[in-house]
């Protein structure tokens, strides 16, 4: 859901006590399904609430695979990008005059492909932006997107 921007809960640390048990559990899940199929067909139930339930099983069962598959920079997200060979540029924005303007700023650079974070400064008028060039990062088209939102960058911009 983070991907889609609609929700934004961490893991809360399932990863680190369930991970180990996720061949058991899809294990378990997938001859639960069975079952359910085999009851299914046996009694004549109606299939398509067992093709829905089915699908989200599996789906989520295989999110993290599913994940790898569809990510990366051609997608634009998905997984996050690799920290190795990550850069670092700073950028002077006019045209902030608010926190609003600052958050949009913000959640632009977020969105932008090959990002890995970013901190916007209203005081200051500048943003710094953390990314990965092998994703996909393009400051061009930042720029192009900042001043079509009515946002300036101005020379120089540092990369550190």
């Amino acid at each position: 859901l983070a991907v889609l921007n609609v929700a934004h809960i961490g893991c809360a640390g399932f990863n680190k006590v369930l991970g180990p048990w996720r061949t058991e559990m899809r294990t378990v899940t997938l001859g639960w399904l069975g079952v359910m199929w085999g009851l299914s067909v046996r009694h004549r139930w109606p299939k398509l609430p067992l093709v829905g339930s089915t699908l989200l099983a599996v789906g989520l069962a295989w999110l993290p695979e599913l994940l790898l598959v569809l990510g990366g920079a051609q997608w634009g997200g998905g997984i996050a990008p690799a920290v190795e060979g990550a850069e670092h540029v700073l950028l002077s924005i006019v045209g902030m005059g608010c926190e609003a303007c600052q958050l949009h700023v913000r959640s632009m650079l977020e969105m932008s492909p090959g990002v890995l974070g970013s901190s916007v400064h209203l005081a200051s008028g500048s943003a710094e932006i953390w990314f990965n060039p092998a994703w996909g990062f393009n400051l061009t088209s930042v720029v192009e997107a900042l001043a079509t939102d009515g946002y300036e960058v101005q020379a120089p911009v540092t990369t550190l």
